[in-house]
Protein backbone atom coordinates (compact mmCIF):
# COMPACT_ATOMS: atom_id res chain seq x y z
CA UNK A 1 0.00 0.00 0.00
CA UNK A 2 1.18 3.47 -0.81
CA UNK A 3 0.23 6.17 1.69
CA UNK A 4 -1.47 8.16 -1.08
CA UNK A 5 -3.91 5.24 -1.52
CA UNK A 6 -5.58 6.36 1.71
CA UNK A 7 -5.90 9.99 0.58
CA UNK A 8 -8.71 11.68 -1.30
CA UNK A 9 -8.11 12.10 -5.03
CA UNK A 10 -7.03 15.75 -4.86
CA UNK A 11 -4.74 15.29 -1.85
CA UNK A 12 -3.31 12.14 -3.41
CA UNK A 13 -2.46 14.06 -6.55
CA UNK A 14 -0.81 16.84 -4.58
CA UNK A 15 1.14 14.33 -2.52
CA UNK A 16 2.30 12.63 -5.73
CA UNK A 17 3.84 15.91 -6.89
CA UNK A 18 5.54 16.41 -3.53
CA UNK A 19 6.85 12.84 -3.53
CA UNK A 20 8.45 13.38 -6.93
CA UNK A 21 10.00 16.70 -5.94
CA UNK A 22 11.36 15.23 -2.72
CA UNK A 23 13.35 12.83 -4.91
CA UNK A 24 14.02 15.13 -7.87
CA UNK A 25 14.18 18.84 -7.09
CA UNK A 26 14.48 20.91 -9.17
CA UNK A 27 12.46 19.29 -11.95
CA UNK A 28 11.12 20.76 -15.15
CA UNK A 29 7.38 21.13 -15.57
CA UNK A 30 7.48 18.63 -18.41
CA UNK A 31 9.26 16.07 -16.20
CA UNK A 32 6.67 16.42 -13.43
CA UNK A 33 3.81 16.21 -15.93
CA UNK A 34 5.31 13.07 -17.47
CA UNK A 35 5.81 11.42 -14.06
CA UNK A 36 2.34 12.23 -12.75
CA UNK A 37 0.32 12.11 -16.00
CA UNK A 38 -1.19 15.47 -15.04
CA UNK A 39 -2.03 18.13 -17.61
CA UNK A 40 -0.47 21.54 -17.14
CA UNK A 41 -3.80 22.91 -15.92
CA UNK A 42 -4.16 20.12 -13.33
CA UNK A 43 -0.55 20.54 -12.25
CA UNK A 44 -1.00 24.28 -11.72
CA UNK A 45 -4.22 23.66 -9.78
CA UNK A 46 -2.49 21.17 -7.49
CA UNK A 47 0.50 23.48 -6.98
CA UNK A 48 -1.87 26.20 -5.77
CA UNK A 49 -3.62 23.72 -3.47
CA UNK A 50 -0.26 22.59 -2.03
CA UNK A 51 0.49 26.22 -1.22
CA UNK A 52 -2.90 26.58 0.52
CA UNK A 53 -2.43 23.30 2.41
CA UNK A 54 0.97 24.41 3.69
CA UNK A 55 -0.47 27.70 4.94
CA UNK A 56 -3.49 26.04 6.58
CA UNK A 57 -1.25 23.63 8.48
CA UNK A 58 1.52 26.15 9.18
CA UNK A 59 4.08 24.07 7.30
CA UNK A 60 7.32 25.69 6.17
CA UNK A 61 6.93 24.25 2.70
CA UNK A 62 6.77 25.91 -0.70
CA UNK A 63 7.34 25.16 -4.38
CA UNK A 64 9.05 27.80 -6.50
CA UNK A 65 8.57 28.05 -10.26
CA UNK A 66 11.46 29.55 -12.20
CA UNK A 67 12.34 29.13 -15.88
CA UNK A 68 9.82 26.31 -16.27
CA UNK A 69 11.41 24.41 -13.37
CA UNK A 70 9.91 23.53 -9.98
CA UNK A 71 11.99 23.63 -6.81
CA UNK A 72 10.75 22.26 -3.47
CA UNK A 73 11.73 24.21 -0.37
CA UNK A 74 11.17 22.62 3.06
CA UNK A 75 12.02 24.27 6.36
CA UNK A 76 14.55 22.60 8.64
CA UNK A 77 11.93 22.12 11.37
CA UNK A 78 9.26 20.71 9.06
CA UNK A 79 9.04 16.96 9.50
CA UNK A 80 7.89 14.49 6.90
CA UNK A 81 5.22 13.08 9.20
CA UNK A 82 3.68 16.57 9.59
CA UNK A 83 3.45 16.85 5.80
CA UNK A 84 1.97 13.38 5.45
CA UNK A 85 -0.63 13.99 8.15
CA UNK A 86 -1.71 17.27 6.52
CA UNK A 87 -2.65 15.39 3.36
CA UNK A 88 -4.38 12.56 5.25
CA UNK A 89 -6.49 14.46 7.76
CA UNK A 90 -9.36 15.08 5.33
CA UNK A 91 -9.35 11.51 4.02
CA UNK A 92 -12.50 9.48 4.74
CA UNK A 93 -10.49 6.24 4.69
CA UNK A 94 -7.97 7.62 7.19
CA UNK A 95 -10.67 9.03 9.47
CA UNK A 96 -12.45 5.69 9.34
CA UNK A 97 -9.30 3.84 10.39
CA UNK A 98 -8.63 6.25 13.25
CA UNK A 99 -12.26 6.05 14.41
CA UNK A 100 -12.06 2.26 14.53
CA UNK A 101 -8.83 2.35 16.52
CA UNK A 102 -10.25 4.59 19.23
CA UNK A 103 -13.88 3.41 19.26
CA UNK A 104 -13.59 -0.24 18.28
CA UNK A 105 -16.76 -0.26 16.18
CA UNK A 106 -19.21 2.01 14.41
CA UNK A 107 -22.81 2.22 13.30
CA UNK A 108 -22.91 3.20 9.63
CA UNK A 109 -25.67 5.79 9.99
CA UNK A 110 -24.04 7.52 12.95
CA UNK A 111 -20.54 7.54 11.44
CA UNK A 112 -21.82 8.83 8.11
CA UNK A 113 -23.42 11.75 9.95
CA UNK A 114 -20.20 12.48 11.84
CA UNK A 115 -18.18 12.45 8.61
CA UNK A 116 -20.86 14.51 6.81
CA UNK A 117 -21.27 11.98 4.04
CA UNK A 118 -24.07 9.65 2.92
CA UNK A 119 -24.23 6.02 3.99
CA UNK A 120 -23.73 5.02 0.35
CA UNK A 121 -20.52 7.07 0.17
CA UNK A 122 -19.34 5.54 3.43
CA UNK A 123 -20.03 2.09 2.02
CA UNK A 124 -17.94 2.84 -1.08
CA UNK A 125 -15.04 4.01 1.09
CA UNK A 126 -15.25 0.89 3.26
CA UNK A 127 -15.23 -1.27 0.14
CA UNK A 128 -12.20 0.57 -1.25
CA UNK A 129 -10.42 0.42 2.09
CA UNK A 130 -11.03 -3.32 2.39
CA UNK A 131 -9.35 -3.85 -0.97
CA UNK A 132 -6.27 -2.06 0.40
CA UNK A 133 -6.36 -3.96 3.70
CA UNK A 134 -6.35 -7.31 1.89
CA UNK A 135 -2.57 -6.91 1.70
CA UNK A 136 -2.46 -6.90 5.51
CA UNK A 137 -4.89 -9.83 5.83
CA UNK A 138 -7.64 -8.15 7.83
CA UNK A 139 -10.80 -6.22 6.94
CA UNK A 140 -13.69 -4.09 8.15
CA UNK A 141 -16.77 -6.24 8.66
CA UNK A 142 -20.05 -5.22 10.28
CA UNK A 143 -18.49 -2.06 11.69
CA UNK A 144 -15.50 -3.81 13.26
CA UNK A 145 -11.96 -4.75 12.36
CA UNK A 146 -11.83 -8.46 11.63
CA UNK A 147 -8.62 -10.48 11.34
CA UNK A 148 -5.54 -11.65 13.25
CA UNK A 149 -4.90 -9.20 16.08
CA UNK A 150 -1.13 -8.98 15.63
CA UNK A 151 -1.60 -8.01 11.98
CA UNK A 152 -4.12 -5.28 12.85
CA UNK A 153 -1.71 -3.74 15.36
CA UNK A 154 1.19 -4.08 12.93
CA UNK A 155 -0.78 -2.07 10.36
CA UNK A 156 -1.65 0.71 12.81
CA UNK A 157 1.94 0.82 14.03
CA UNK A 158 3.16 1.37 10.47
CA UNK A 159 0.49 3.99 9.79
CA UNK A 160 0.80 6.08 12.96
CA UNK A 161 4.59 5.91 12.83
CA UNK A 162 4.37 7.93 9.60
CA UNK A 163 1.93 10.58 10.83
CA UNK A 164 2.25 11.09 14.59
CA UNK A 165 3.30 14.62 15.55
CA UNK A 166 6.18 15.26 17.93
CA UNK A 167 3.62 16.32 20.53
CA UNK A 168 1.90 12.92 20.22
CA UNK A 169 5.14 11.07 20.88
CA UNK A 170 6.02 13.33 23.80
CA UNK A 171 2.59 13.04 25.40
CA UNK A 172 2.74 9.26 25.28
CA UNK A 173 6.37 9.02 26.37
CA UNK A 174 5.73 11.30 29.36
CA UNK A 175 2.95 9.11 30.76
CA UNK A 176 3.91 7.39 34.01
CA UNK A 177 2.49 4.12 32.73
CA UNK A 178 4.75 4.15 29.65
CA UNK A 179 7.76 5.09 31.75
CA UNK A 180 7.05 2.18 34.08
CA UNK A 181 6.70 -0.21 31.14
CA UNK A 182 10.00 0.94 29.65
CA UNK A 183 11.79 0.57 33.00
CA UNK A 184 10.40 -2.97 33.35
CA UNK A 185 11.54 -3.88 29.85
CA UNK A 186 15.00 -2.41 30.41
CA UNK A 187 15.29 -4.34 33.65
CA UNK A 188 14.40 -7.58 31.87
CA UNK A 189 16.93 -6.87 29.13
CA UNK A 190 19.65 -5.62 31.42
CA UNK A 191 20.22 -2.63 29.13
CA UNK A 192 18.79 0.78 28.36
CA UNK A 193 16.68 1.24 25.25
CA UNK A 194 17.65 3.92 22.78
CA UNK A 195 15.34 6.89 22.26
CA UNK A 196 14.16 5.42 18.97
CA UNK A 197 13.37 2.09 20.63
CA UNK A 198 11.47 3.87 23.39
CA UNK A 199 9.40 5.83 20.88
CA UNK A 200 8.53 2.71 18.92
CA UNK A 201 7.64 0.85 22.08
CA UNK A 202 5.32 3.56 23.42
CA UNK A 203 3.55 3.78 20.06
CA UNK A 204 2.91 0.04 20.10
CA UNK A 205 1.79 0.26 23.73
CA UNK A 206 -0.59 3.10 22.84
CA UNK A 207 -2.16 0.96 20.11
CA UNK A 208 -2.35 -1.99 22.53
CA UNK A 209 -4.21 0.12 25.10
CA UNK A 210 -6.88 0.94 22.52
CA UNK A 211 -7.21 -2.67 21.38
CA UNK A 212 -7.45 -4.00 24.96
CA UNK A 213 -10.96 -2.50 24.99
CA UNK A 214 -12.03 -4.96 22.30
CA UNK A 215 -13.56 -8.21 23.50
CA UNK A 216 -13.40 -10.06 20.20
CA UNK A 217 -9.68 -9.96 19.31
CA UNK A 218 -8.52 -12.92 17.22
CA UNK A 219 -5.38 -14.57 18.60
CA UNK A 220 -5.61 -18.00 17.00
CA UNK A 221 -2.96 -17.33 14.34
CA UNK A 222 -0.37 -15.78 16.68
CA UNK A 223 -0.93 -18.60 19.19
CA UNK A 224 -0.28 -21.13 16.45
CA UNK A 225 2.79 -19.40 15.03
CA UNK A 226 4.40 -18.63 18.39
CA UNK A 227 3.35 -21.69 20.40
CA UNK A 228 6.97 -22.85 20.63
CA UNK A 229 7.97 -19.74 22.56
CA UNK A 230 5.83 -20.07 25.65
CA UNK A 231 8.63 -22.17 27.20
CA UNK A 232 11.29 -19.64 26.25
CA UNK A 233 13.05 -18.29 29.36
CA UNK A 234 12.80 -14.66 28.28
CA UNK A 235 9.11 -15.09 27.46
CA UNK A 236 8.53 -16.56 30.93
CA UNK A 237 10.30 -13.60 32.53
CA UNK A 238 8.20 -11.25 30.42
CA UNK A 239 5.04 -13.02 31.48
CA UNK A 240 6.11 -12.72 35.11
CA UNK A 241 5.93 -8.92 34.76
CA UNK A 242 2.62 -8.85 32.92
CA UNK A 243 0.99 -6.32 35.25
CA UNK A 244 3.81 -3.80 34.82
CA UNK A 245 3.82 -4.29 31.03
CA UNK A 246 0.09 -3.65 30.66
CA UNK A 247 -0.07 -0.43 32.65
CA UNK A 248 -1.08 -2.08 35.90
CA UNK A 249 -4.47 -3.07 34.50
CA UNK A 250 -4.15 -6.50 36.17
CA UNK A 251 -5.70 -8.17 33.16
CA UNK A 252 -6.13 -11.89 33.56
CA UNK A 253 -3.74 -13.57 31.14
CA UNK A 254 -2.86 -17.22 30.96
CA UNK A 255 0.71 -18.29 30.27
CA UNK A 256 0.04 -18.85 26.58
CA UNK A 257 -2.45 -16.02 26.13
CA UNK A 258 -2.55 -14.41 22.69
CA UNK A 259 -2.26 -10.91 24.17
CA UNK A 260 1.08 -11.80 25.70
CA UNK A 261 2.27 -13.46 22.50
CA UNK A 262 1.37 -10.37 20.45
CA UNK A 263 3.60 -8.26 22.68
CA UNK A 264 6.43 -10.79 22.58
CA UNK A 265 6.17 -11.04 18.78
CA UNK A 266 6.46 -7.26 18.45
CA UNK A 267 9.50 -7.09 20.72
CA UNK A 268 11.44 -9.74 18.80
CA UNK A 269 10.68 -8.36 15.32
CA UNK A 270 10.88 -4.56 15.54
CA UNK A 271 14.45 -3.88 16.75
CA UNK A 272 13.26 -3.15 20.28
CA UNK A 273 15.35 -5.69 22.16
CA UNK A 274 19.15 -5.30 22.36
CA UNK A 275 21.42 -7.69 20.51
CA UNK A 276 22.40 -9.81 23.51
CA UNK A 277 18.73 -10.33 24.45
CA UNK A 278 17.85 -11.45 20.93
CA UNK A 279 20.80 -13.86 20.96
CA UNK A 280 19.53 -15.27 24.25
CA UNK A 281 15.99 -15.73 22.88
CA UNK A 282 17.11 -17.28 19.60
CA UNK A 283 19.49 -19.57 21.44
CA UNK A 284 16.49 -21.53 22.73
CA UNK A 285 15.38 -22.34 19.19
CA UNK A 286 11.84 -21.99 17.88
CA UNK A 287 10.27 -21.08 14.56
CA UNK A 288 12.08 -17.75 14.17
CA UNK A 289 15.47 -19.28 14.96
CA UNK A 290 14.83 -22.07 12.44
CA UNK A 291 13.96 -19.60 9.69
CA UNK A 292 17.00 -17.49 10.53
CA UNK A 293 19.26 -20.56 10.33
CA UNK A 294 17.83 -21.45 6.93
CA UNK A 295 18.35 -17.89 5.69
CA UNK A 296 21.99 -17.84 6.80
CA UNK A 297 22.63 -21.25 5.23
CA UNK A 298 21.19 -20.11 1.90
CA UNK A 299 23.23 -16.89 2.00
CA UNK A 300 26.39 -18.89 2.68
CA UNK A 301 25.63 -21.12 -0.30
CA UNK A 302 25.55 -17.97 -2.46
CA UNK A 303 28.79 -16.75 -0.84
CA UNK A 304 27.08 -13.69 0.62
CA UNK A 305 28.31 -14.71 4.07
CA UNK A 306 31.51 -16.38 5.23
CA UNK A 307 31.98 -19.10 7.83
CA UNK A 308 31.55 -16.54 10.62
CA UNK A 309 28.46 -14.35 10.66
CA UNK A 310 28.88 -11.10 12.57
CA UNK A 311 26.46 -10.47 15.40
CA UNK A 312 24.87 -7.36 13.91
CA UNK A 313 24.16 -9.20 10.63
CA UNK A 314 22.51 -12.05 12.53
CA UNK A 315 20.45 -9.50 14.43
CA UNK A 316 19.21 -7.73 11.28
CA UNK A 317 18.42 -11.02 9.57
CA UNK A 318 16.48 -12.16 12.64
CA UNK A 319 14.30 -9.05 12.44
CA UNK A 320 13.71 -9.58 8.72
CA UNK A 321 12.81 -13.24 9.18
CA UNK A 322 10.51 -12.44 12.09
CA UNK A 323 8.55 -9.83 10.16
CA UNK A 324 8.19 -12.10 7.13
CA UNK A 325 7.06 -15.00 9.32
CA UNK A 326 4.51 -13.06 11.37
CA UNK A 327 3.26 -10.06 9.41
CA UNK A 328 2.10 -9.13 5.94
CA UNK A 329 2.04 -5.87 4.01
CA UNK A 330 3.89 -2.55 3.90
CA UNK A 331 2.79 1.06 4.03
CA UNK A 332 5.12 2.83 1.61
CA UNK A 333 5.69 6.55 1.78
CA UNK A 334 5.73 7.09 -1.97
CA UNK A 335 5.97 5.14 -5.17
CA UNK A 336 9.32 6.45 -6.34
CA UNK A 337 11.59 5.02 -3.68
CA UNK A 338 10.45 1.48 -4.31
CA UNK A 339 9.80 1.23 -8.05
CA UNK A 340 10.47 -2.29 -9.27
CA UNK A 341 12.62 -1.24 -12.19
CA UNK A 342 15.02 0.66 -9.96
CA UNK A 343 18.08 -0.85 -8.34
CA UNK A 344 18.31 -1.67 -4.65
CA UNK A 345 15.52 0.29 -2.86
CA UNK A 346 18.01 2.20 -0.76
CA UNK A 347 20.54 2.61 -3.58
CA UNK A 348 23.41 1.36 -1.43
CA UNK A 349 25.21 -0.67 -4.06
CA UNK A 350 25.76 -0.94 -7.78
CA UNK A 351 24.52 -4.54 -7.90
CA UNK A 352 21.26 -5.29 -6.13
CA UNK A 353 21.64 -9.09 -6.08
CA UNK A 354 18.15 -9.43 -7.54
CA UNK A 355 18.71 -12.87 -9.06
CA UNK A 356 20.47 -14.17 -5.95
CA UNK A 357 17.71 -12.81 -3.69
CA UNK A 358 15.05 -14.52 -5.77
CA UNK A 359 16.98 -17.78 -5.57
CA UNK A 360 17.30 -17.52 -1.78
CA UNK A 361 13.64 -16.61 -1.32
CA UNK A 362 12.63 -19.55 -3.52
CA UNK A 363 14.35 -21.85 -1.01
CA UNK A 364 12.42 -20.43 1.94
CA UNK A 365 8.66 -21.12 1.95
CA UNK A 366 8.00 -18.21 4.33
CA UNK A 367 9.25 -15.82 1.64
CA UNK A 368 7.05 -17.18 -1.15
CA UNK A 369 4.06 -14.97 -0.40
CA UNK A 370 3.77 -11.39 -1.47
CA UNK A 371 4.04 -9.34 -4.64
CA UNK A 372 7.15 -8.47 -6.65
CA UNK A 373 7.17 -5.18 -4.75
CA UNK A 374 7.22 -7.02 -1.42
CA UNK A 375 10.23 -9.04 -2.54
CA UNK A 376 11.95 -5.89 -3.84
CA UNK A 377 11.67 -4.31 -0.42
CA UNK A 378 12.94 -7.45 1.31
CA UNK A 379 16.16 -7.68 -0.62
Amino acid sequence: MHLADLMEKSEGGQFLILSHLLQHSPSSLSEVMAETDFSKATLNKYLALIHDKAQENQLALSIELEDEHLRLLVGADTKGRDIRRAFLDNSIKYQLLIYLLYHGQFQAQQLAQELLISEATLGRHISGLNKLLTEFQFSIHNGRLKGPEHKIRYFYFGLLRKVWASADWKQELDKKERQSEIETLEELCGAQLSQGQRLDYVLWSHITQQRLKINACQFREIEQKMKGYTDNIFYQRLFGRVNQLFSGKHIALSHDDGEMLVLFAFLVTHRILPLHTMEYILGFGGELAALLTQMIQEMKKEQLLGDYTEDHITYELSQLCGQVYLYKGYILQDRYKYQIEHRHPYLLMEHDFRDIAQKIFASLPAFHQGTDLDKKILW
